[in-house]
């Protein structure tokens, strides 16, 4: 047995226990199961999102060299429709301990597997080495299994060309794939508008989307940064917009007792621009905001106080650049008001977003902007 187990690791695989199993490529994969979410959002399974699910450990040495390969996969593909999760069955403070020491080399969504995760994956497979990654389609089924080093980046292109292929042929259910960026924004749906004119994404202007809540502590810190970012470039092509899922009276009370302090355009959201953005993207934590280009698509997403402020310039030289190019059609485009290209709850009847027990995980400012004037 010991023998074995050292073929193994000169095979870049290090021993694990080999159970029967009778799974297969093509078959539903299961839900992810998870005791301890040790890094990032939770990861699940769901259609629209090509998923890699790795299993490794803390203490097996082809784990940690193809921790730099997966954690580049992850910077390559998270904003294109692809998720990556590290799965280890080890103790929570072993793990959290690792990966605090690997920082920024190990960036990407990290837990601590249950045993049914490890019976529907590495066990389904009769797998009895690790690492192992399995790569779960936009359909929800296994479509590729194997060593992360060794053919995982073919695997997931493969998946990705199939994901464009699906989405041209099925625009209608376009709602139902993880969104990246490059893809065009869906309108902006309101249950009520609480502060300012409608806000619309429409040609020739760059609009900011931002997802936030009243009980949110990092949300109320990034205000005084928005609204500067609003007063600044709200006469230079530039339209923000704060979405809350709240009830109305709460949102609207708040809203007053900023006062100067928040002058952007506030509105109630509903489950469509939740979905459209938020869900698309597989965002859950708040606040969090998103670029849309004078072209109408996708251009940045982040937390509004990393990143955010140079985001809007890159974007501000592309429209400039686009006002040169077309003229007329841009001066046609900015006549538009925002009502115009907001579709207005009065007429679609849009109903709020679903309020739920489950709240959205807070997210502070990113750790090189945490310090500083006004935040918490």
């Amino acid at each position: 047995m010991k023998t074995a187990g050292k073929l193994l690791v000169m095979l870049g695989m290090c021993s694990a226990v080999l159970t029967a199993g009778a799974a297969k490529i093509g078959d539903a994969a299961p839900e992810l199961k998870a005791d301890k979410w040790i890094q990032g959002d939770a990861v699940e399974i769901k259609k629209g999102q090509i998923t890699v699910v790795e299993f490794w450990a803390t203490w097996c040495p082809p784990c940690r060299t193809s921790i730099p390969h997966l954690n580049d996969l992850y910077k390559k593909y998270k904003d294109m429709g692809v998720a990556i999760v590290g799965i280890s069955d080890e103790k929570e403070k072993t793990v959290q301990s690792f990966v605090k020491k690997m920082g920024a080399e190990m960036e990407y969504p990290v837990a601590i597997g249950t045993a049914e995760t490890q019976a529907g994956y590495m066990s389904a497979f009769r797998v009895g080495g690790i690492p192992h990654a399995f790569v779960v389609d936009a359909d929800g089924k296994f479509a590729w299994q194997g060593h992360p080093m060794d053919g995982l980046d073919k695997a997931i292109e493969t998946e990705l060309a199939k994901l464009e292929a699906n989405k041209k042929a099925n625009p209608e259910k376009a709602t139902l794939f993880a969104a990246k960026i490059g893809d065009a924004a869906p309108e902006i749906k309101v249950g009520k508008w609480i502060q300012g004119d409608a806000v619309g994404i429409k040609q020739g202007q760059i609009t900011i989307v931002e997802f936030w809540a009243t009980w949110c502590p990092p949300c109320r810190t990034s205000i005084p940064h928005l609204n500067g970012i609003y007063n600044k470039y709200k006469d230079k092509g530039v339209a923000l917009v704060g979405i809350s899922n709240e009830e109305e009276k709460t949102v609207k009370s708040f809203v007053k007792k900023m006062g100067d302090q928040m002058q952007y355009p506030v509105a109630i959201g509903t489950a469509d621009t939740q979905s459209g953005y938020m869900s698309a993207f597989k965002v859950r934590g708040i606040p969090h905001a998103f670029i849309v280009g004078a072209d109408g698509k996708f251009a940045w997403h982040g937390h509004p106080m990393g990143g955010l402020d140079k985001a809007i310039e890159a974007e501000l030289v592309k429209l400039e650049a686009y006002k040169k190019a077309n003229p007329e059609k841009y001066a046609k485009d900015a006549a538009k008001t925002g009502a115009e290209a907001a579709t207005p709850p009065e007429h679609e009847k849009a109903k709020p977003a679903p309020s739920t027990k489950a709240k959205p995980a807070a997210r502070p400012a990113p750790p090189e902007q945490a310090a500083g004037p006004g935040r918490e």
